[in-house]
């Protein structure tokens, strides 16, 4: 206090030491303080700037080329070992299977990149449709008529989100599988089973197979119940999708029943699961023209306002433990 001779007047009060600023380590690497963060992030979103319109268009484009990977790679692959295998004398009219064409030479190794690079790629093209088939249960909750559901109730979108996450584990389990059969193929087991990986090699062609003809089913029927709940029948694209998922499983069966009776009628039917899945995948890319734009919009921004929360949750909870302590040395100032 200072005392003019008559009374004391108060100090006034000091003000507060401003916050450091915030360092964020973003494009420009500079540092900025609170308002500049906050005008960082709204120029984050939609409409922000060139770039960010530009980009889901990008991730759009890569998404299809992915797709495109998926059913084009097998096919092209196929069309360069199956000359190569009938040459060698390996591939003829006994015994045509793909892996047949794909256990010797420099069908192995065109075999082993060309089919794993689409397997990959099935993988991530299997992510986007998870999340494309969440999208699309939010549109259809708004439009829901429990009259037209298979299952009815209240509970029919938990049960469609359920039955997307098996559907997610039919498509690791096909990819896991598939992948072993084309590591563990060995040759002509006639031949070349000494190391007995032929016997290995079966379970894991059957197996993701198998896999593969229940997830294009199970898709099948997540994509007819949402337009069943949006009030349409999905159209011819939706009727190939069944047609072409059933006939999948048919062509697995048959694959697998003739494997005992009539090897060039198993390998037909092997060959027609290949095509059909093929083609089944190839119906995908409408779907991924309409959601995956949104959908990298939104995680995009999920991340992105995350890391704007955190920022500014830093500076207030700083901001405000600094005035706090401006308040505690005043009062401890005063007393003394």
């Amino acid at each position: 206090q200072i005392s003019n001779g008559h009374h004391a007047l108060p100090l006034p009060p000091p003000k507060p030491s401003s916050p450091p600023p915030i360092t964020m380590h973003h494009r420009a690497g500079s540092t900025m303080d609170a308002k500049q963060f906050e005008a960082y992030s709204h120029s984050k979103k939609p409409n922000g700037n060139a770039f960010y319109r530009r980009r889901p268009k990008v991730q759009c484009a890569v998404a299809h080329a992915l797709l495109v990977l998926v059913y084009a790679l097998p096919i092209a692959t196929l069309v360069i070992v199956y000359p190569l295998g009938i040459q060698s004398g390996r591939v003829w009219a006994g015994d045509f299977f793909i892996s047949s064409a794909l256990d010797k030479g420099v069908g192995f190794g065109i075999g082993a990149i060309g089919f794993g690079l689409s397997m990959e790629a099935f993988l991530i093209c299997a992510i986007i449709r998870l999340f494309i088939v969440r999208a699309a249960l939010r549109e259809a909750t708004a439009a829901v008529d429990h009259d037209r559901l298979t299952w009815g109730g209240d509970q029919w979108v938990a049960r469609l989100e359920t039955l997307n996450l098996v559907a997610m584990g039919l498509g690791v389990l096909s990819n896991v599988g598939l992948m072993g059969a084309t590591a563990f193929n060995v040759g002509d087991p006639k031949q070349d089973n000494q190391n007995g990986y032929f016997n290995i090699h079966i379970p894991f062609a059957l197996g993701g197979f198998f896999a593969i003809s229940l997830y294009t089913i199970l898709q099948s029927y997540i994509d007819q119940s949402i337009y069943t709940a949006m009030g349409t029948n999905g159209g011819w694209i939706q009727t190939l999708r069944w047609v072409l998922s059933i006939g999948s499983l048919v062509s697995f069966t048959g694959m697998y029943v003739f494997l005992f009776f009539s090897l060039p009628i198993s390998a037909t039917f092997e060959l027609g699961l290949l095509v059909q899945s093929m083609c089944y995948f190839a119906t995908w890319h409408p779907q991924f023209q309409e959601y995956v734009p949104s959908i990298s919009i939104e995680v995009s921004d999920q991340l992105e306002d995350g890391i704007v929360g955190f920022g500014l949750d830093h500076y207030h909870n700083h901001n405000h433990s600094r005035g706090r302590l401006s308040q505690t040395y005043h009062a401890l100032d005063r007393k003394a």
